[in-house]
């Protein structure tokens, strides 16, 4: 324990001193900003301005896809974004709309080879929804896995590091082989709503499932469109003996952009 402490403070020292030789500039708009963001993981870190526009007050949300609504919407029934759908996790969680600079820093953060753009976005996740997701109650955290091929270009998976920073917020363990992709899937940007659940199932296979039985599950993944994918993979794991499943995800692409 003390050896932890120890690091941890010499990072921070560390930090310290590279801010005044080389001062730390923020991950949206380029800005000199003060580095107390994220210190202890070394991340990058976002100015007041960034933070808010990447983690805004969602307001009332879609109970069933989690998208945004106006103030003055219900959301008991179906919103714009799913309606017609039927979804087999419980709820969804996001940081914001797959727009602006969230749709800047997480397009870049995928085709990049450094994880630290992801990792920023994992952590303002984390600090701007820790409330909602505390309240879920889950028992492990389930990222949506790559198909193995796709980690021979790709250095990371993006699910993996937003649930690793998840984990850190709900002390809950990440499984992350538990939920394994049984073939490849194409790429799904310019597939209808059926051409991609048709294209996701049967994409998923499980391992050791005695590991899941009657547990709250949080599927973790960092883009939402029409939720194909995570309703696939909740499929299969309520099969396999899970309780239920929860989605959390940085971005959730509106109806008319998918």
């Amino acid at each position: 324990m003390w050896e932890h402490a120890g690091d941890t403070k010499l990072i921070q020292i560390s930090r310290q001193w590279l801010d005044w030789i080389l001062p730390s500039r923020c991950l949206g708009c380029g800005d000199l900003t003060a580095s107390a963001a994220f210190d202890a993981n070394c991340l990058p870190t976002l100015c007041a301005d960034c933070f808010s526009e990447l983690a805004p007050q969602l307001g009332v949300a879609c109970k069933s896809c989690g998208a945004p609504l106006g103030p003055w919407a219900n959301s008991a029934g179906k919103c714009p974004h799913c309606r017609g759908r039927k979804f087999r996790f419980k709820s969804v969680t996001c940081l914001g709309m797959y727009d602006g600079l969230l749709r800047r820093l997480l397009v870049e953060g995928k085709w990049s080879r450094a994880s630290h753009n992801l990792r920023t976005l994992a952590a303002t996740f984390s600090a701007a929804r820790g409330e909602t997701l505390r309240h879920l109650g889950v028992d492990s955290i389930v990222p949506i896995p790559q198909f193995w091929h796709r980690r021979l270009w790709r250095n990371f998976n993006p699910a993996t590091l937003v649930a690793a920073e998840v984990s850190k917020l709900l002390n809950s363990p990440v499984e992350t082989r538990i939920l394994c992709r049984s073939r490849h899937t194409p790429p799904q940007k310019r597939a209808s709503l059926a051409e991609r659940t048709a294209i996701q199932q049967g994409s998923f296979r499980i391992r050791d499932r005695h590991l899941i039985t009657d547990k709250r599950l949080l599927l973790v993944d960092d883009v939402m469109t029409t939720g194909a994918t995570c309703n696939e993979a909740t499929r299969i794991l309520l099969d396999a003996g899970a309780k239920e499943c929860h989605v959390a995800v940085v971005a959730r692409v509106s109806a008319t952009a998918s």
